[in-house]
């Protein structure tokens, strides 16, 4: 049949000109088509049809030779199919309706086999367009999530349960006097606050138990019984029976009414569960048999908070009762007097290893006791204005590794009375014009003479500490604190001493807790100084790898010569190698 033979002509000449067309061979008789162009060969075709803007003419159609009846139908169609072919650049939208007509024309025209073939064509232009448009529709809606914020009913519960907890962060706003009272109200109200927003958010809150673990006490306001109950039940219902608790029990009444139902659930309850308890002390005639009868079995860490000039009456008897296995950690925080010479037998707190003092005067004597107290001590923190005494003996603190002094005034009979031989590391914070360099650095040699990792917060007057430190080689760790580093401290801290000694001889590593100039260096000024201290040997053990080249970028601290790209560290240090051995020539 010369109509199959020509519409196989006309397809092969629109694939050979590059066309693609969307269009499946349906032939009258398929006997009659060739091995080459079978049914399967043309479903492989390319979806989309798109003509060229321009190409050439197709050849042309014998319509002389008509053999079939259907070859009319078969012409029609052809006829048709040349004018899309002509037209070109239509889209998959445009080509289905004149495919499906194409199609029920073929089955009008006794052509079944052309329509199905026809019909399919359409169905794929139809899926391609769906496709196209689901696309589109999912490319809209994720550009539309990325660029404008969900609302609160698109986050999940778990969510909005991290977003209660950072609410209840109550420490972090403990460091100023004018917030020490003023949160106690709002934050107690936290979880019920959260519960009534809205239905989601009730939920919400009553889903995240961790949220109903904060649990405050205030003496002064049991008066309404009821409601304190209440307030008692609704945290115990949320929580279970094995979530641990962190109290915060205030503390501003002379007496209390030890049968008061409020008390009694919340002792029994409570207090027996609470792993951090934080006692605020607002009153000066604070009595601390308030908690003779608590038994605070599962307690890790106690924080006593006084209003300043509290004295707290027989300090040996407060928290006392009963075994604390589980205490690791106690704070005590503006307390005017805290232990003092032991007057009679001191409970010994076995299992605690950290303990942090902020007094505004405190002793040796005192300081002593603390050991015999918590003899298993492995890090001491002590802030306070005056540190004053003396022994007659020294007083020797075995096991101590860390220790944390903050003082304004520090009397040098103070160093000469202790002595840590155990300590490693040891952070010293002179505020104010305070003490003298000469007086911590006899601190340092005399009572720490172990300590390799010596970690500073300076003040203005810093520079004087480096020149009378040569004689500790045997610390390894050097760390400045504070953020007022200046772009000379490089200068004055590698001057050698008048004695032309190097001070830091036993140094690994440098750090700058600041980003301010955290790319402190060596410059031509401080190499040029050691040279002429005719200690270059000290220098390229410096450079070499004496100082510890580190690459602690995730956290504030640098070190020297601190940086992440090795390439640039062998750079840095053939550099510097190459100047030093420039400078020997011009010294020699």
């Amino acid at each position: 049949m010369r109509s199959c033979s020509q519409l196989r002509h006309h397809v092969q000449h629109a694939v050979a000109s590059n066309l693609v067309v969307m269009f499946c061979c349906a032939v009258s008789d398929p006997a009659s088509v060739g091995a080459e162009f079978q049914p399967s060969f043309l479903t492989s075709l390319p979806v989309l049809f798109v003509a060229p803007t321009s190409m050439p003419d197709a050849p042309p159609i014998d319509a002389d030779n008509a053999d079939d009846p259907r070859d009319d139908a078969s012409r029609d169609i052809l006829a048709s199919l040349d004018d899309l072919i002509a037209n070109g650049g239509h889209t998959p939208a445009e080509l289905a309706p004149q495919l499906a007509a194409l199609a029920k024309r073929a089955r009008a025209g006794g052509l079944a086999e052309i329509a199905l073939h026809l019909d399919l064509s359409s169905l794929r232009m139809q899926l391609s367009i769906l496709k196209d448009d689901l696309g589109t529709v999912l490319e809209q809606r994720e550009r539309k999530t990325r660029r404008a914020p969900c609302t609160y009913r698109d986050v999940p519960a778990d969510v909005w349960g991290l977003i209660f907890l950072e609410w209840l962060a109550l420490e972090k706003r403990w460091d100023s006097e004018d917030t020490r009272c003023s949160w106690k109200w709002d934050e107690m109200r936290v979880p019920f606050v959260a519960a009534s927003m809205c239905r989601l958010w009730r939920v919400a809150a009553l889903a995240t138990q961790r949220l109903w673990t904060m649990v405050v006490h205030d003496f002064a306001l049991m008066g309404d019984q009821e409601s304190w109950l209440e307030y008692q039940n609704a945290h115990l219902e949320r929580t279970g029976p094995y979530l641990p608790f962190t109290v915060y029990l205030i503390c501003n009444v002379s007496e209390v009414t030890f049968g008061d139902p409020v008390w009694t659930q919340f002792r029994n309850t409570f207090l027996s569960r609470a792993s951090n308890l934080l006692i605020i002390i607002e009153s000066r005639d604070y009595n601390s048999h308030i908690l003779n009868t608590v038994s605070l079995p599962r307690l890790e860490e106690l924080h006593i908070w006084g209003k300043g000039g509290t004295r707290i009456v027989e300090a040996d008897a407060l928290v006392l009762n009963g075994d604390l296995p589980r205490l690791r950690t106690i704070k005590f925080t503006d307390v005017a007097v805290y232990g003092g010479p032991a007057v009679g037998p001191q409970r010994r707190f076995e299992t605690v290893t950290r303990l942090s003092v902020a007094v505004e005067y405190d002793t040796v004597e005192e300081f002593a006791a603390r050991n015999e107290q918590f003899p298993n001590l492995d890090h001491l923190v002590l802030t306070t204005q005056h540190f004053t005494g003396e022994l007659t003996v020294p007083y020797v603190w075995t096991g101590l590794k860390t220790l944390e002094l903050q003082a304004r005034q520090i009397e040098d009979t103070v160093a000469l009375a202790l002595r840590f031989p155990d300590l490693e590391n040891l952070v010293v914070d002179p505020t104010g014009p305070g003490p003298s360099w000469e007086l911590f650095h006899l601190f340092v040699v005399t009572a720490c003479p172990g300590v390799k990792q010596f970690s500073m917060q300076y003040g203005t007057n810093f520079d004087k500490f480096f020149p009378i430190m040569g004689t500790l080689d045997q610390i390894e760790t050097l760390t400045f604190l504070r953020h007022c580093l200046r772009p000379t401290v490089p200068l004055g801290l590698m001057r050698p001493t008048a004695e032309g000694l190097w001070p830091f001889r036993g140094l690994k590593k440098l750090e700058f807790a600041d980003e301010t100039h955290c790319d402190a260096d060596l410059d031509p000024t401080v190499l040029r100084e050691l040279l002429h201290a005719r200690r270059q040997a000290y220098v390229e053990k410096l450079v070499h790898a004496r100082l510890e080249i580190s690459a602690e970028l995730e956290s504030p601290r640098r070190v020297l010569f601190g940086t992440m790209d090795t390439d640039e560290k062998e750079r840095r240090t053939a550099e510097v190698m190459a100047q030093i051995a420039d400078w020997n020539m011009v010294v020699e």
